[in-house]
């Protein structure tokens, strides 16, 4: 199955450290198991959905236009049962099955707010997938130090004369 996988974006290597994609139909379930997790809250915040559709962009640019569309209009209500067609239905995917986790932890962070839904709903996604309570911790931990340190960036970066552009 791996030969009909096309090469990563840069991005996705430096990111991750891999150098395939998963099929572009097996990423559109990926994603909608991001849209599901963010919106174990029962909202599911623009900030949210723009974060997985600007990441599907990002990190899967074949996508046809319609697999993007079908993101865009997903409610993220559908159940978590829906995790078991990605999980059997390709081998790269079982194996990334901890960077599933963490891409939901940050699309459900989106807003900046981290739901007592959204992680019962990501816990729930992660014990399909035979991940402990301990690792989930490790990934929101991981997500929270990476959120400071894009912070701090940030603030050296910029300093006090903020962002070019967003004072506009």
């Amino acid at each position: 199955m791996y030969e009909v996988y096309e090469p990563a974006p840069w991005i996705k290597t430096q990111r991750y450290g891999i150098t395939k994609v998963l099929p572009n139909e097996t990423a559109v379930i990926w994603y909608k198991a991001l849209l599901l997790c963010a919106n174990g809250d029962g909202k599911l915040t623009p900030a949210e959905r723009d974060w997985v559709i600007g990441h599907a962009i990002t990190y899967h640019p074949q996508m046809s236009e319609s697999q993007i569309n079908e993101l865009r209009t997903y409610d993220g209500t559908s159940s978590t049962d829906d995790i078991d067609k990605l999980i059997f239905s390709d081998p790269l995917a079982k194996k990334g099955r901890y960077v599933l986790i963490y891409e939901a932890i940050q699309a459900s962070a989106a807003d900046d707010e981290y739901s007592e839904g959204e992680k019962a709903t990501i816990r729930k996604m992660a014990a399909k997938l035979g991940i402990s309570e301990a690792k989930i911790i490790e990934l929101e931990n991981l997500y929270a130090e990476e959120k400071a340190f894009r912070e701090k960036s940030l603030k050296i970066w910029w300093g006090s004369e903020g962002i070019p552009g967003e004072d506009i």
